[in-house]
């Protein structure tokens, strides 16, 4: 979690291969949005995308 966490550092977005992480969804979920970001599960590519979100309503910084 510490390795994926570095790599949200404010980017616009970031690509991560499935096979490079094995963490459970609910803790890409958490990473992600304690960072900033939103996640979107790319199924068919096998790949993840963190957008940076940081501004949506009803999140608390």
């Amino acid at each position: 979690m510490a390795r994926l966490a570095a790599q949200l550092d404010g980017r616009n977005r970031v690509y991560i291969r499935k096979m490079e992480i094995r963490l459970s969804q609910e803790d890409l979920l958490r990473v992600a949005y304690s960072r900033g970001y939103s996640l979107i599960d790319h199924r068919v590519g096998k790949y993840y995308e963190f957008v940076y979100t940081p501004y949506q309503p009803g999140r608390f910084a």
